[in-house]
C-alpha cells in the first residue's frame, strides 16, 4: 500500500496540488491512498490510474473546484462542449472517493451551458460521503452513448474510444444541480443520497436524471432510501427524462418534497420511446410522491 498526502498549505506531505501527487504515482496495480488535507484545490484533475482511494478530511473541508463550461470557445476554435468541462475525471477502475466535494462553479446553464463537476468512467467506482455541485450536467456516469445526436456532440478524449461498460455506487452523497444533473449510461446505485435540485435563474422545468442506458442492459440508475429536495418552485422538478430510448431509472423507498411535478417524469418529446424506457417508483413518500404519474411510469 502506497500512501500520499496532499496539503495545499505545505505544512504536511510532499505535494500542494492533487495533480502533482497524481503525477508522482508509480505505474502498476499496487493500491494507493491519496489523503487530501483541508482546503479548496482549484484545479482540473484527470485520474487514469486504477486502484486509487482519494480520501478527504470531510466533504465540507476538501473541495476540488473549477469552472470550465460548454459554451466557452475552446482553443481549437469550437465550443468546448459538454465532455471537455469536467472538474474531476475518474477514468479508471477500482476507484474510491471519500469525504470530497467536487464542484463546477461556472454558473447556471442558461449562461454557460453544460458544466460537469464529476466525470465517472470506470468499473467498481465508489463515492462515499461526497458532494457534487453544479447546475447543468453535474455528474456524468460514462460511457457515452454509441453515437452523438449533434455534430461534435461528444467532443473530448473519449469520443472515438470503445464504449466500455461502467458501474459505480454513490453512498450518503449530496448531488446538486438543475438540468439533467445526473446523466449517462452506467449502472449506478445511489444509496442514502440527497438529490438537491437548485432553482433555475430562468423559468422552466428542472430534471434530476437523464439516463442513456444501453439497449439490453438490465439496470441503469437505482435510487434507494434517498431524499429528493429542492428550492425550485413547487411542481417544476422532474425525476428523469430519457437521453436515449432505453433509459432505465428506479426510485425505491425515497422521500420526495413538493417540488416534484405531479406527473413525475418527462418523455423529452419522445412518445415513440414509451415502450422502451423503464421508469419506476416503489414505496416512495412525501408531498411530491404520487400513485398517478405519467402513463409510461410504473408506480407501486
Amino acid at each position: 500500500m502506497i500512501n500520499i498526502i496532499v496539503d495545499k498549505s505545505g505544512t504536511d506531505g510532499e505535494f500542494k496540488t492533487i495533480n502533482d501527487a497524481i503525477a508522482s504515482m508509480p505505474e502498476g496495480d499496487e493500491p494507493i491512498t491519496l489523503t487530501v488535507y483541508p482546503g479548496e484545490y482549484r484545479e482540473r484533475v484527470n485520474l487514469k490510474r486504477k486502484n486509487v482511494t482519494l480520501k478527504g478530511m470531510g466533504p465540507g473541508e476538501v473541495k476540488i473546484v473549477y469552472g470550465e463550461y460548454a459554451l466557452k470557445i475552446h482553443e481549437d476554435g469550437r465550443k468546448t462542449g459538454t465532455f471537455r468541462t469536467a472538474t474531476f475525471m475518474a477514468d479508471c477502475d477500482n476507484f474510491t472517493a471519500e469525504n470530497i466535494t467536487f464542484v463546477n462553479d461556472a454558473g447556471q446553464g442558461s449562461k454557460v451551458g453544460q458544466a460537469i463537476a464529476l466525470y465517472a468512467d470506470g468499473r467498481n467506482q465508489r463515492y462515499i460521503n461526497c458532494r457534487m455541485k453544479g447546475y447543468q450536467d453535474t455528474v456524468f456516469t460514462a460511457p457515452l452513448p454509441p453515437s452523438a445526436i449533434q455534430i461534435d456532440g461528444f467532443l473530448g478524449e473519449k469520443q472515438f474510444m470503445e464504449r466500455r461498460s461502467a458501474d459505480m455506487e454513490f453512498i450518503d452523497c449530496r448531488i446538486e444541480g438543475n438540468i439533467d444533473y445526473i446523466f449517462g449510461s452506467a449502472k449506478a446505485v445511489f444509496t442514502g443520497c440527497t438529490l438537491f435540485t437548485r432553482k433555475r435563474d430562468t423559468e422552466g422545468k428542472c430534471f434530476v436524471t437523464a439516463a442513456s442506458t444501453p439497449e439490453g442492459q438490465k439496470t441503469g440508475y437505482v435510487f434507494r432510501n434517498c431524499h429528493f429536495l429542492t428550492d425550485a418552485p413547487a411542481g417544476t422538478v422532474y425525476l428523469g427524462r430519457p437521453w436515449r430510448d432505453f433509459a432505465k431509472t428506479e426510485i425505491i423507498n425515497s422521500f420526495m418534497d413538493e417540488g416534484i411535478a405531479p406527473e413525475g417524469w418527462d418523455d423529452w418529446n419522445k412518445p415513440s420511446a414509451w415502450k422502451t424506457i423503464c421508469y419506476s417508483e416503489k414505496n416512495c413518500y412525501g408531498p411530491g410522491a404520487s400513485k398517478n404519474r405519467a402513463p409510461f411510469v410504473t408506480v407501486e
